[in-house]
């Protein structure tokens, strides 16, 4: 048994198969195509990184301005509480708001050096720690509607039988002005009717 050899003519290629020079620069072009595509795939998920990001920072912050929403609108107003009824600054409140469970004294205080908002709730004579409500906050500012003079005070500190209408808290952070939220505070309108009788 003999094997047969094709033949071989000079300046015709019989044999199949590729050239190094062909392999090579084959290689090349798709090593060029991934490069560029992986750029555009990294550049989607750098973007979609940055969008989640600001998602659940928009999250976190409509959580904190709920809680705060809800925790002033229920402030309450008594003869019978411990201490004074309201303790506002503009970068720190403090009152008294009645839950199920009992009379709970709820305090915000902002840090600007820190650039953060604390929280602390509890019952007459407990310490509640401090818990970092929100972070990264370049500004965060509380103004009260006083309902005799019609105008807005950057403090307000009460006795027992005065309350602001309204609170504002108005919030900046890196990104962008948020801007204001207004809590009418539901106690004093049971203050004017008692006052009034309506």
């Amino acid at each position: 048994m003999s094997i047969k050899h094709p033949s071989k003519v000079s300046g015709n290629r019989t044999e199949a198969g590729y050239t190094l020079l062909e392999l090579l620069f084959s290689i090349s072009i798709t090593g060029l195509l991934l490069a560029i595509l992986s750029q555009f795939l990294l550049s989607g998920v750098r973007m979609w990184e940055r969008n989640d990001r600001g998602y659940r920072r928009q999250h976190q912050l409509k959580l904190v301005y709920q809680t705060a929403y809800n925790e002033i609108s229920t402030m309450c107003y008594g003869e019978y509480l411990p201490e004074y009824l309201i303790d506002g600054g503009d970068t720190r409140l403090s009152f008294w708001r009645e839950t199920p469970r009992g009379l709970e004294f709820v305090n915000y205080r902002y840090d600007l050096n820190e650039k953060v908002i604390y929280h602390s709730q509890g019952f007459y004579g407990s310490e509640p720690p401090e818990v970092v409500l929100y972070k990264g906050i370049e500004n965060w500012e509380f103004e009260y509607f006083d309902p005799k003079n019609r105008n807005w005070l950057r403090e307000w500190k009460s006795d027992k039988k005065e309350l602001p209408a309204l609170i504002r808290i108005t919030v900046k952070t890196k990104d962008a002005d948020l801007g204001t939220l207004t809590v009418p505070v539901k106690a004093w309108h049971v203050v004017l009717k008692n006052e009034f009788g309506t």
